[in-house]
This record gives C-alpha cells, sequence and structure tokens, in this order.
C-alpha cells in the first residue's frame, strides 16, 4: 500500500501537529517514568519487528 501526502496535507498536518504532540505528552508518555517509556518503546519495537520484519533496518535505536 502506498499513500502520497500532497502539500495542502502537508500543510493541514504540521498545522495540527503541536496541538497533538501535546496532548500525546499530556495524555500519554508525559505520565510514564523514564524507565517505563524506556520499557514501552522496548515492547513497541518488538511487535514492530513481528509485523514489519527488518523495519528498523537503519533506524536509530
Amino acid at each position: 500500500m502506498l499513500a502520497v501526502l500532497t502539500d495542502d496535507g502537508l500543510r493541514k498536518l504540521a498545522g495540527y501537529l503541536p496541538a497533538l504532540l501535546d496532548e500525546i505528552d499530556r495524555s500519554f508518555t508525559g505520565l510514564l517514568e523514564p524507565r517505563q517509556l524506556d520499557a514501552l518503546l522496548d515492547a513497541l519495537r518488538t511487535v514492530r519487528a513481528h509485523a514489519r520484519p527488518g523495519a528498523a533496518a537503519g533506524a536509530d535505536d
């Protein structure tokens, strides 16, 4: 599956992104201690490796 982000879509996304990131921090990641965030990241990497083998190639871990 392939999706293309148009210039207009990118502008709209850029407009919503700051508020979205603030909400994620306030309601989710900001509630967790650093060790909990590390554990969450490890768990999500496990799920990613199963769902998309090789997706981590070149990623900063």
